[in-house]
C-alpha cells in the first residue's frame, strides 16, 4: 500500500464464523484444485461449517475467499 493514492481498512466482525465451508472448497476449486482433494481441505480447515478462528489456516484462507473483492478494489 505504500504510495497508493487510497487505503481502505476495515474489520468483518465475525468473519471466520460468517464464511463457509462451501466458500472454502470454491475458493480451493478456483486454484485448480480437484473437486474431491478440495472437499477433504475443506473438511480439515473448517470446524461446524465455518473457519474457526485462531487456527492458523483460516486467515490464509479467508484471503484466499476474498481475493476477487481485493481485485475488484
Amino acid at each position: 500500500h505504500s504510495g497508493a493514492r487510497v487505503l481502505l481498512r476495515m474489520d468483518i466482525a465475525a468473519f471466520f464464523e460468517s464464511t463457509s465451508a462451501a466458500a472454502v472448497q470454491a475458493a480451493l476449486e478456483r486454484l485448480g484444485t480437484p473437486p474431491r482433494g478440495a472437499r477433504v481441505l475443506t473438511d480439515i480447515a473448517t470446524l461446524g461449517d465455518a473457519l474457526p478462528p485462531g487456527a492458523h489456516s483460516s486467515p490464509a484462507l479467508a484471503n484466499l475467499i476474498l481475493e476477487p473483492v481485493d481485485v475488484d478494489l
